[in-house]
């Protein structure tokens, strides 16, 4: 008798979908403009056009994807809750800290800076030669939205290098005039030191000695009794000089070549040059903490940001558009942090992004 076989139907296995989550987004203080990276899972390359991140209710821009980590730029105006989604699947938001915007339609050239109180100093350098009616301002600690800030400077063309005397006041540099000016009790700006070539950073000792950037090869030094002489030299810069001093009394410097990388220079406080700090796009402003921990604004774009960098290298603590300058007020653990254009303030605490993977940028 004959007989037949049913034959067997296997089923496809279901295609499970894997879980969309978000683990960390590195550097966790942003500036709109700069680019942050997010680890997780449940995004793939497939899934891109679908894919979006949201800085609160504001899209970030798609940098690069994988299995495993997206590149984002911060978009303008966005939250400080980050969130991935991917058709009618949302992660729980990671929170990150936007910058404080503290002022634009500025034209800031090297470092801002702190007085002792927390009230916070910048330019509007203007092009070479552009006389700017209020070319220096000074935006108070408790300042508040719609405030004005105070003018001052005026009279000074291309005003540049920012620095706090031992004298509690302020030093300005002139990259027009050739000329460093100190102000005095009434106000006003009088010329402390002239003929230095086209000052731009400047710097205070431990010892009270004033140190000047002539971006064209030329460290010079103002002593406590007003006398000029050079402390070092180093090769020109194409835009500026920035530097800085640690509690030691070395000279760290920076300034922007035609190189794709540059260096910052280390100097001893006789004005040896002793190391060199590689491996840097475009390094400009610098500031030292209490602990003298070096950060250093990166300007190289894709890069940019601020690197606090030690002995074993480097890491990216806030991501920004490129970046000119930083200042720190160490008592408030306040950070500026200053584009050509505008600053942004942040809330720092040493400890923040420690465990962050390796950014691989910038290095020491």
């Amino acid at each position: 008798m004959a007989t037949t076989k049913r034959s067997a139907t296997r089923k496809s296995p279901r295609r499970r979908r894997s879980r969309l989550r978000l683990d960390r987004v590195w550097p966790t203080h942003v500036v709109p403009g700069g680019r942050v990276d997010i680890a997780g899972r449940g995004f793939g390359v497939d899934q891109s056009t679908r894919l979006r991140v949201f800085f609160g209710d504001e899209p970030g821009h798609l940098l690069r994807i994988s299995s495993s980590r997206l590149g984002v730029r911060v978009p303008e105006g966005g939250g400080e809750e980050v969130r991935i989604c991917l058709n009618d699947r949302e992660t729980e938001p990671f929170r990150v800290s936007v910058g404080r915007r503290v002022a634009d339609e500025l034209h800031v050239v090297s470092n801002p800076v702190y007085d002792p109180a927390g009230n916070l100093y910048s330019t509007v350098s203007g092009r070479r030669g552009e006389r700017i009616p209020h070319p220096i301002y000074r935006f108070p600690r408790d300042m508040e939205e719609g405030d004005a800030p105070e003018s001052m400077g005026d009279g000074i063309v291309n005003p540049t290098g920012l620095a706090w005397g031992p004298d509690d006041t302020l030093y300005v540099s002139s990259r027009e005039d050739g000329c460093v000016y100190r102000r005095a009790d009434d106000g006003g700006f009088h010329v402390l030191a002239e003929g230095l070539g086209c000052p731009t950073g400047i710097g205070f000792s431990p010892t009270d000695d004033l140190v000047i950037g002539d971006r064209e090869g030329t460290l010079y030094r103002v002593d406590v009794g007003g006398e000029v002489g050079v402390f070092s030299h180093m090769r020109p810069s194409i835009s500026a000089y920035h530097l800085a001093f640690d509690s030691r009394g070395s000279l760290f410097v920076s300034g922007p070549t035609l190189s794709s990388r540059d260096q910052i220079v280390e100097f001893t406080p006789d004005g040896d040059p002793c190391r060199i700090h590689s491996g840097f796009g475009r390094p400009q402003g610098i500031a030292f903490d209490a602990e003298d921990n070096c950060f250093v604004a990166e300007g190289l774009a894709g890069d940019a940001g601020i690197f606090r960098f030690t002995e074993s290298g480097a890491r990216r603590i806030i991501t920004g558009p490129p970046l000119v300058g930083v200042a720190l007020h160490i008592p408030s653990r306040t950070m500026a942090v200053a584009t050509s254009e505008a600053i942004f303030e942040f809330d720092i605490e040493p400890e923040e992004d420690e465990d962050a993977p390796e950014d691989g940028g910038s290095g020491a």
